[in-house]
């Protein structure tokens, strides 16, 4: 069975956050950023029942591209696409040696949820890219693209209307956000924290110390 186009767009963007890869057999993609700062998982389709680990994740999926619609078999040390005739051998790492979550994000309790649309997470990479801004913040009112080191007063805003007397301002390296095309469920904590649910996908994003939240 080939790979699914699904899969294999949540693989890419997992690429953006870690190089590494380690599949456990449980029906799910997980990944950790090196600096531990952004955690995701997905659901696949796939009926992958064994562990692999994979050191360049970037290396495998131009692999599986040798061989177009190709078949994909795998042990717990190499892979093989295989099609019309032709051949890939791929091996795996020993997942001992990769960058990967060892345990699931237990999130704590969000005083804020908000819902961010595919078109306004692009809105603001996009005004991010032209005013060479480097932060996403979040407050009562609204969901700004601002310069942190307060160099230049230049922003750009969206409307946010969050139900609550509470003044918050959660800020965001632009970086960090590193998500598969979507809408999000946001849940923002205090506790420097926040969880990003997508459709069959969900990040978990640290926020920057100068986040806070007025109880």
């Amino acid at each position: 069975m080939a790979i699914s186009t699904d899969t294999i767009s949540k693989l890419k963007n997992f690429a953006n956050i870690n190089a590494n890869l380690v599949y456990t057999g449980d029906g799910k993609l997980k990944t950790i950023s090196e600096a531990k700062n952004i955690l995701a998982t997905a659901d696949i389709t796939e009926a992958w029942t064994s562990e692999f680990g994979i050191y360049d994740l970037n290396e495998f999926l131009a692999v599986s591209q040798i061989i177009p619609d190709a078949n994909f078999d795998y042990t717990k040390d190499q892979c093989v696409f295989s099609g019309n005739g032709r051949k890939v051998k791929y091996t795996f790492a020993d997942a001992a040696i990769l960058t990967s979550p060892t345990k699931d994000v237990t999130m704590p309790a969000a005083e804020v949820q908000i819902t961010i649309t595919n078109d306004e997470i692009n809105e603001l990479r996009k005004a991010a890219s032209t005013l060479g801004h480097n932060t996403l913040r979040i407050t009562n009112s609204s969901l700004s693209v601002i310069d942190s080191s307060g160099a230049t007063a230049n922003e750009f805003s969206i409307e946010n209307k969050v139900d609550t007397d509470d003044e918050f301002q959660f800020d965001f390296l632009i970086n960090n956000l590193k998500l598969m095309p979507g809408n999000y469920d946001v849940n923002l904590s205090s506790k420097l924290i926040s969880e990003w649910v997508g459709e069959d996908v969900t990040y978990w994003i640290a926020l920057e110390k100068t986040s806070k939240y007025g109880g």
